[in-house]
């Protein structure tokens, strides 16, 4: 970041700038991989997950909470309702019923 170098997209993976890399051909299922995921998790939580992306992001307040609004928002979700069912299907090995 400091040098200004150029990367690739395989180095911006190894990084954790990106969470895939794939080629054209393989975009489709790779998109479907991560929307068939999307449509498995609690709604609850990718909402509070949103929320939180939404605090953290645009700020230039080095005094920002962010790990304590963190840790509150995982700590909120693990005792909702979704979250309580969440680990229950977990722990019963079966997919979860979310409401």
């Amino acid at each position: 970041m400091l040098t200004g170098r150029r990367f690739t997209a395989a180095e911006a993976k190894d990084f954790r700038l990106v969470n895939v890399v794939a080629d054209e051909s393989e975009m489709i299922d790779t998109e479907r991989q991560y929307i068939e995921h999307f449509l498995q998790a609690s709604p609850d939580a990718i909402a509070e997950c949103k929320n939180l992306l939404r605090m953290v992001s645009g700020t230039d307040d080095p005094f920002n909470p962010v790990f304590y609004q963190t840790s509150l928002a995982i700590a909120n979700q693990r005792i909702s309702k979704a979250g309580q069912e969440g680990m229950k299907a977990f722990f019963e090995k079966r997919k979860p019923e979310w409401a």
